[in-house]
């Protein structure tokens, strides 16, 4: 993987995109950054962010 994250995303039946991930802040970021940008074949029309406290909760990385 690219980044040190650990978490989920899910493509979701409206035809958007839900993620949640765990990693240092400054990946966060630069991730975020990538996801406004977009893939060359895809559609990026907003990117929505929620900031919460870490909780561990993941162990791993999973595409659903």
């Amino acid at each position: 993987m690219k980044y040190d994250a650990k978490g989920y995303v899910k493509n979701m039946s409206d035809g958007s995109v839900y993620l949640d991930i765990e990693a240092d802040e400054k990946i966060i970021d630069v991730f975020i950054e990538e996801l406004r940008t977009g893939h060359r074949y895809a559609e990026v029309t907003s990117v929505k962010t929620e900031r919460k406290k870490f909780e561990n909760k993941y162990k791993d990385f999973r595409i659903y």
